[in-house]
């Protein structure tokens, strides 16, 4: 089931790009963390440590795949995008 999640980017903290985590999918998503108290929606992908994210699949279906969205997302998301293994 898909659901919609709409976080303002001032209420994000981190994004991130890597496989999806507790999943054996290993195709690259991108993982968005809003900032602790930021309630986008009752159902998050995950949860780590407490901390809620939701997860886009599907980067690599896009013009480019991740190579193309991942120096974008860099200079956009500035210290808020965090480099995955």
């Amino acid at each position: 089931m898909v659901h919609e999640v709409a976080v303002q980017w001032a209420q994000i903290a981190t994004v991130s790009v890597g496989p999806q985590a507790y999943s054996s999918d290993s195709h690259p998503c991108l993982t968005v963390w809003p900032l602790p108290g930021t309630h986008a929606h009752d159902h998050p992908s995950h949860l780590s440590d407490g901390h809620r994210a939701y997860v886009l699949p599907g980067l690599d279906r896009l013009p480019g795949g991740v190579t193309a969205v991942v120096p974008v997302l860099r200079a956009y998301a500035g210290e808020r995008y965090a480099e995955t293994a």
